[in-house]
């Protein structure tokens, strides 16, 4: 056989195995499952001081992890709970209308599935408190120029509500406080267009003579937190009828 016919022979009867090499094989890498972590909190509290709760939950967390809570705040300081899912913040120092978010990142879990969440409340500010008149019982045409610079103010600064407080005197008829608040209202609704919504009637008590308190404040303010305490007690109030109304005060339809 020529020796061109052999080499071609030979070529043939080689498996294919022995001229290519075998691919090498890939390795898939499956990513972890990572847990889901959710932080909870309060929307907001009243006032600076508070101590404001925050509470992290996990879900799918495997069973041979061993994870751990890193918390940080933005104001105010943990004093309970790092490390652990809830954790405790005390808010003294912290400014009126700040914000305080806590955020919390996991730790003790595949690398690649650290990550981090967070929750934030509101510190209200304190009510601003600021009495703009008060006056007596004076004649109704008297009580109207109160109530109409009282009206402008009211009208000028919309952060502001018309809070009238209104205490009977020692010496009155029943009901007397409420029926002046209610006639300083219709002025300055009818008169003065004041929106009703934003006027709050409060029934004071008693002091010794009465009188009408006139105050500017934050609305959602509760009344019994900065009105003065009543000076008389209502078991030595006497109460006397309502005035008579002469019949030459009456007013003549025309």
């Amino acid at each position: 056989m020529k020796p061109g016919k052999l080499a071609l022979l030979l070529l043939f009867l080689l498996p294919a195995s022995a001229g290519a090499q075998e691919p090498t094989p890939r390795l898939m890498t499956v990513p972890p499952k990572c847990p889901v972590i959710k932080v909870s909190c309060l929307d907001s509290v009243k006032e600076p001081g508070a101590s404001i709760t925050f509470e992290a939950k996990l879900e799918g967390v495997d069973p041979s992890d061993t994870p751990t809570f890193n918390w940080t705040v933005s104001a105010g300081a943990i004093t309970a709970g790092q490390s652990t899912p809830t954790i405790t913040v005390d808010t003294t120092g912290v400014a009126g209308g700040s914000v305080v978010t806590a955020t919390v990142e996991l730790r003790g879990i595949d690398r690649s599935c650290y990550d981090t969440t967070s929750c934030s409340t509101v510190v209200f500010q304190p009510p601003i408190v600021e009495r703009f008149d008060f006056y007596g019982n004076i004649r109704f045409e008297d009580e109207q120029a109160r109530l109409d610079n009282f009206a402008i103010e009211v009208e000028n600064d919309p952060r502001f509500n018309a809070y009238i407080v209104c205490y009977g005197g020692r010496r009155g008829y029943r009901g007397e406080a409420r029926a002046r608040c209610e006639r300083a209202k219709r002025y300055l609704v009818g008169r003065r267009q004041i929106p009703p919504e934003r006027i709050v009637l409060a029934d004071g008590g008693f002091m010794e003579e009465l009188q009408v308190w006139l105050w500017l404040l934050l609305p959602g303010t509760d009344v019994t937190r900065f009105t003065p305490r009543p000076t008389v007690a209502p078991g030595e109030v006497q109460f006397i009828g309502k005035p008579s109304v002469k019949r030459g005060a009456r007013r003549r339809a025309h």
